[in-house]
């Protein structure tokens, strides 16, 4: 916090920082590796950046991390040394990159913010209440629909499932893909639209990820005509955050055809499908999901 104090006497500096990287197993204990992750989660909270707009958190520990909160094994160089080996450094470089670009164009020198107080803001994983009447799906079922689907191209696997442990309640949904470049699945749920869903802006939901910076592209279906959301979702990191989805934010696919629908209208949806692929590189994780709703009416 003392150093948070200082970087707000220089609103017109951006600054980066970092979360600590996860130790092995060896290096550190169950509990201290466990602290490290809330350390983490704290430091990209809105808790501890909300009301600072010059400073970001690239969070390198929920990217390195596996489940139980060491260094993964894929990015050892050995037992005895915590360092990540080249394949973390080759995957993690890019990131910091886009990181580090998107952080400074997005910057704009300014006055120093006032601290906010505690009680003021809620923190990012603070649940969304559920409007009444307006929940597409809580995922607290014992098993999910068959409204829920999945697909995936050769050289890619996605699950679509239920897991414990919701965003402020007992259950979500997991979806677990692996793809190789330039392959892509998805999980779709069929859904009922109605005449209501114009009298809404658009949808929402909480969401956390396994591996964040990744590519998800939301699609909504018409008679067979793909809408996509624009621009295209970065999965967030592993502390819950609510995305609001206008319905402004939908259109016509890229890759749709001539003879598909041109306009969007929220009251024909038929399905909508969550995405994940890179055209430029292979993709794996899990994005969990909850509190799936539309947005109460204006």
């Amino acid at each position: 916090l003392s150093i948070r104090d200082v970087i707000d006497q220089h609103p017109d500096k951006l600054f980066i920082a970092f979360t600590t990287p996860p130790l092995l197993p060896g290096a550190t204990t169950v509990a201290n590796a466990a602290r490290a992750r809330r350390w983490a989660e704290y430091l990209t909270s809105a808790e501890y950046l909300d009301g600072h707009p010059n400073l970001v958190v690239f969070d390198i520990f929920s990217l390195l991390a596996d489940d139980d909160d060491y260094l993964r094994p894929e990015y050892r160089v050995s037992e005895d040394d915590s360092h990540p080996n080249e394949i973390a450094n080759q995957t993690l470089g890019p990131l910091l990159v886009d990181f580090v670009d998107t952080s400074v164009q997005n910057f704009t020198p300014g006055t120093a913010s006032a601290k906010p107080e505690p009680t003021a803001t809620p923190a990012a994983n603070a649940s969304q209440e559920p409007a009444a009447g307006l929940m597409i799906d809580d995922f607290e079922v014992s098993e999910l629909t068959e409204d829920w689907s999945s697909y995936a191209d050769d050289g890619a696997e996605i699950t679509c499932t239920l897991a414990a442990g919701g965003n402020d309640s007992d259950q979500m949904l997991a979806i677990t893909f692996k793809t190789a470049a330039q392959r892509y699945a998805a999980c779709n749920r069929n859904l009922i639209a109605s005449a209501d869903w114009q009298e809404t802006p658009g949808f929402r939901f909480d969401w956390r990820s396994e591996t964040p910076g990744l590519n998800i592209i939301i699609y909504a279906w018409i008679a067979g005509s793909p809408f996509e959301v624009q621009p295209p979702l970065a999965s967030p990191s592993t502390t819950w955050a609510t995305v609001e989805i206008p319905w402004e934010q939908v259109q016509k696919a890229s890759w749709a055809s001539e003879t598909d629908l041109d306009e969007f209208d929220p009251t024909r949806v038929e399905s909508i499908s969550f995405n994940v692929g890179d055209w430029d590189k292979a993709t794996e994780g899990t994005i969990w999901l909850d509190n799936w709703q539309l947005l109460p009416p204006e």
